[in-house]
């Protein structure tokens, strides 16, 4: 008897730590809420490229995420209820260090996310991904830009 119950036990406590990871795993993806910041999401952002007429101004509530391709940036905001793009000709660099503000941060050497928008981060200690509203594709968090992205996070989001 004693045989028997040792070999059972060993699956029941793993499909219990399985279910638990699972668990805590939904708990993490879904538990990102917005934190009482302060932060005004009507304020307009001003995006400029090189050229004099190459500029759009942004609602911290629209404005989604940034995406560099070569010297030009594709903005991606919501109008309407729907996904916009509008191309600046700059480079993310040049453009992630004229804003200065820690709500839209820069977070991938192709990326830059408006923090405000996010509303689920997932992956692990390897990869993490931050989802966005309105926006089906994650956008991706590279190792450089790791630290500082998650600490702007907690500063305007709450883990619950």
């Amino acid at each position: 008897l004693v045989n028997v119950s040792a070999v059972f036990i060993f699956p029941i406590v793993g499909v219990f730590f399985i279910y638990r990871y699972r668990s805590l795993q939904t708990q993490v993806a879904q538990g990102v809420t917005t934190k009482n910041s302060g932060i005004d999401e009507s304020l307009l952002v001003n995006f400029k490229g090189q050229g004099s007429k190459d500029q759009i101004m942004l609602s911290l509530s629209n404005f989604r995420y940034g995406k560099a391709q070569d010297n030009y940036v594709e903005l991606v905001y919501v109008e309407n209820e729907e996904l916009k793009k509008f191309l600046l000709r700059t480079s993310l660099s040049k453009l992630s260090d004229s804003l200065s503000n820690s709500v839209i941060v820069r977070c991938h050497r192709s990326y830059l996310v408006n923090l405000l928008q996010v509303h689920a981060v997932t992956g692990g200690s390897s990869e993490i991904k931050l989802h966005v509203k309105a926006v089906d594709a994650p956008i991706p968090v590279s190792k450089s830009y790791r630290e500082a992205t998650l600490q702007n996070l907690h500063k305007i989001k709450n883990f619950t």
